[in-house]
């Protein structure tokens, strides 16, 4: 299940969060993320226009893992989102 939706205009966000355990390896989307000795993380994460899923994974040394996943919908301030009808009748 999604834990979060949030829309943003910005094309690159900061994806943050703390860890107990600072010898959990954390992945966001795949990708290692430094944690610090305070179980710090962050990492930029740069968007496609449109719903883009995030997930951040933390993985103890013997396997066990824990995720959150997260949408941000991605929306440029030059672009609508919504849809349109036409009513004009002949």
């Amino acid at each position: 299940p999604i834990n979060e939706l949030e829309i943003v205009t910005v094309e690159t966000i900061v994806v943050h969060g703390n860890i107990k355990n600072v010898k959990d390896i954390v992945t966001i989307n795949g990708t290692p993320t430094l944690v610090d000795v305070d179980g710090d993380f962050k990492n930029e994460i740069t968007l496609t226009p449109g719903i883009n899923t995030l997930t951040v994974r933390a993985t103890r040394f013997l396997g066990r893992k824990t995720e959150k996943l997260f949408q941000v919908i991605y929306n440029p301030t030059d672009i609508e989102i919504g849809t349109t009808t036409n009513t004009t009748r002949r």
